[in-house]
């Protein structure tokens, strides 16, 4: 538990930016002949059956969970390569101008959804039981928060992407369990980015880390590259990226109270 609490605050206001060490992976994927795409524009070549199997393809995902001035950088970084990536916003860190320009790049911006955790907290709810009681209230909600996400920001959102919060690993269910086909059908919800459907086409998929416990899990960018992935998915969160002390301390105070209030 030290541990973590250590590698929690030095990864928050000690660590050096990586966004050099960022430029340089995206410079070594072109020159391993890595093709980018979006995970829409990745899942729509599954569904056309499309898929060059002689040809390597990465794939970027950022969730946006704390620190959208830093996701800009990233993309920054991405637009000089010429490179579209997908990006899930919370509601909490919608940034309408960094969006708009994401968007018209090219890129793929969307929701990253979190209606379970959030019911829970609100309503104060400690039970997985009594959450599947709440859930048609939950789905409401969601479906409302995606048709604002869509409307304000003037966005098709055909792929969204579950966030993962403390409130999910204590009652024991994903934000991803709100779903259901008639949902998809309705709201033209073309893909979930964790659906077996698609991740059966990936053949490595890393996710950043803090310090203490390395860059990747649970292999590294580099040896991903040396093995010649055909499919790389590659799940980047902005904030493992760079410090930002301003939005680190206003999660981490946001994270505590959520907490204490969930739990007295």
């Amino acid at each position: 538990m030290l541990r973590k609490i250590c590698g929690r605050i030095y990864d928050d206001f000690f660590r050096g930016s990586r966004l050099e060490l960022y430029d340089k992976m995206l410079k070594d994927a072109i020159a391993n002949e890595y093709h980018f795409y979006t995970i829409e524009d990745f899942n729509k070549k599954i569904i056309e059956g499309s898929l060059d199997d002689t040809m390597k393809y990465a794939i970027i995902r950022h969730d946006i969970d704390t620190d959208p001035l830093t996701a800009y950088k990233l993309f920054q970084i991405e637009r000089k390569y010429n490179i579209k990536s997908t990006y899930y916003f919370r509601l909490s860190t919608i940034n309408k101008n960094i969006i708009a320009e994401i968007s018209n790049f090219g890129s793929e911006v969307s929701y990253h959804y979190e209606e379970i955790a959030s019911y829970a907290k609100s309503h104060r709810i400690k039970s997985k039981k009594e959450i599947e009681k709440y859930i048609d209230n939950i789905r409401n909600e969601f479906i409302n928060n995606l048709l604002k996400f869509r409307t304000e920001l003037n966005l098709p959102c055909l792929t969204i992407a579950s966030h993962g919060d403390f409130v999910n690993k204590y009652l024991g269910i994903t934000n991803y369990d709100l779903l259901n086909d008639v949902i998809r059908v309705e709201n033209n919800i073309q893909l979930e980015a964790y659906d077996t459907a698609f991740m059966k086409f990936v053949t490595s998929r890393i996710a950043d880390l803090g310090v203490i416990d390395g860059l990747w899990t649970p292999r590294g960018f580099y040896e991903s590259i040396a093995t010649q992935e055909k499919v790389l998915y590659i799940l980047i969160h902005p904030r493992q990226w760079y410090s930002r002390i301003s939005s680190n301390v206003k999660e981490e105070l946001k994270r505590l109270y959520e907490g204490l209030k969930y739990n007295f």
